[in-house]
């Protein structure tokens, strides 16, 4: 990407994305996808880190604030849900 792309992002206010969340942050480690809207705040940290056995390892960090009881019911809704997909995703890469 060129700066004048890079310029024309910042001024129109576009982001990357990862799926359905804008890039909030992007650091040498760590993303920060999330999204805010009028029933909560939702962010995913994604950060590499170097284990004590010098292996790199990624953890996952979910953070969710509900402004009120539509955002409530829409985690109490998906979190089963969420909960089927990281155990697979953690059988089938053998971490669990």
């Amino acid at each position: 990407m060129t700066g004048s792309e890079d310029s024309h992002r910042l001024e129109t206010g576009e982001r990357d994305r990862i799926g359905v969340f804008a890039v909030l942050s992007r650091l040498d480690r760590e993303i920060v996808p999330g999204e805010d809207d009028h029933d909560l705040v939702s962010r995913l940290s994604l950060l590499l880190d170097t284990r004590d056995d010098e292996q790199e390892g990624l953890t996952v960090t979910r953070l969710v604030r509900c402004h009120n009881l539509f955002g409530h019911a829409h985690i109490a809704a998906i979190y089963p849900g969420h909960l089927l997909i990281f155990r697979s995703i953690l059988e089938r890469v053998g971490m669990r």
